[in-house]
């Protein structure tokens, strides 16, 4: 990751799933790894690197949903699709038709995909505005005060 990172003129940061296998904090010439641990330590919280992101190289983990709020370009690397449909499964039955970024399963084809995932034009744009309308019903800053509102709303019909 770290050497293709170099190749591509690219700083990358990797945050493994909370139940993935421990991985100690490592900086390397062109990437990280963080924990949950290490941003917390540093006073950060995974949504703070999405808003300054690039773009999200991503797997089968539903974070690509919050990320459409930035509508920026995203990569998912699914090397191991076919025992994921036939294990865990999917909750979406076409995941080519549902995923606002292309599916690669090797290292090559995500070189080819990071390379382009910055270019202009961007041929996911569309998809990715889609994709907010389908996932997202509000995609303003207002989510707090909505919930604020509703809080408050629910206390008062209790009295």
């Amino acid at each position: 990751f770290d050497a293709l990172m170099g190749e591509l003129g690219m700083y990358g940061i990797m945050k493994p799933h909370p139940m993935a296998p421990r991985h100690d904090h490592q900086e390397l010439v062109n990437s990280s790894t963080w924990t949950n641990a290490d941003l917390a330590r540093e006073g950060y919280r995974l949504y703070d690197l999405l808003a300054h992101a690039d773009l999200l190289l991503t797997d089968h983990s539903s974070v690509w949903i919050d990320f459409l709020l930035t509508q920026r370009p995203m990569v998912f690397a699914i090397s191991d699709r076919h025992e994921y449909e036939t294990g865990r499964g999917y909750y979406f039955d076409d995941l080519d038709a549902l995923l606002p970024g292309p599916i690669v399963a090797d290292v090559a084809a995500l070189e080819g995909a990071l390379g382009e995932a910055l270019q202009q034009p961007d041929p996911w744009v569309d998809r990715r505005h889609e994709a907010l309308g389908e996932h997202h019903v509000h995609v303003d800053a207002g989510s707090a005060d909505r919930v604020a509102d509703l809080v408050a709303e629910l206390l008062v019909d209790r009295r």
